[in-house]
């Protein structure tokens, strides 16, 4: 099975070794649904009933062979944020030579940012399936991506400058495990791993400020 990002150019040569793909489809991209009796159309022009939104419907894409269709499938998306910022200042000054002065600031910020899209998700899979687990398949694509995200930005696994065969796998072995150990730490602590490692090196910091090392005495 092949999770795609985005479409290549050689796609249909995926289909070697009967192999399945699914992979998302721009609106734009042109298909055809009626088995050659109208010209081509765009995805996002499509009209879906609600079987087809349930099951997908058999389609060929523009380009492709003839004898060639896919499943295509049309998934609504909703992502929901929220933000709460609030800020509190107080400040009270009084002398004994009848001065006082009095500042309150006080800041409230709500938002609610609520997003809608609509994703076209295709494969050459044709055997019986939903669009629920089809976008279920897809998302594990991401969960992909987010690990190499994760293993690139906290672990330093570009940054070997070996260039020994040996010595460079033992830099990815040892940010492989580095990764896994974060990961551990963070589904303990129900944290993400960038949280978990900022707070190591947040706690050592504040550690050393409280009880330094190396202490230093100015003359």
């Amino acid at each position: 099975m092949l999770l795609i990002d985005s479409w290549p150019q050689d796609i249909d040569k995926t289909e070697t070794g009967q192999k399945f793909f699914y992979c998302p489809l721009k609106s734009n991209r042109k298909v055809d649904e009626s088995g050659a009796t109208r010209p081509y159309q765009p995805v996002g022009e499509l009209e879906w009933n609600a079987q087809e939104l349930r099951d997908g419907k058999l389609v060929k894409l523009h380009g492709f062979p003839g004898d060639k269709k896919v499943r295509l499938f049309r998934v609504e998306v909703s992502t929901h944020v929220s933000t709460h910022v609030s800020t509190h200042v107080s400040t009270h000054v009084s002398t004994h030579v009848s001065t006082h002065v009095s500042t309150h600031v006080s800041t409230h910020v709500s938002t609610h940012v609520s997003t809608h899209r609509t994703d076209y998700l295709v494969t050459n899979d044709l055997s019986p399936n939903s669009t629920t687990e089809t976008h279920r398949i897809c998302s594990v694509r991401w969960k992909v991506e987010q690990y190499h995200r994760e293993l690139k930005q906290l672990t330093g696994i570009e940054s070997c400058q070996c260039r020994k065969a040996v010595l460079q796998r033992n830099h990815i072995h040892c940010a492989l495990l580095v990764w896994t150990r974060l990961a551990q730490l963070a589904h303990q602590s129900q944290t993400t791993l960038y949280q978990r490692k900022h707070n190591l090196l947040k706690d050592f910091l504040i550690q050393q400020l409280k009880s330094p090392t190396i202490q230093v005495r100015f003359a």
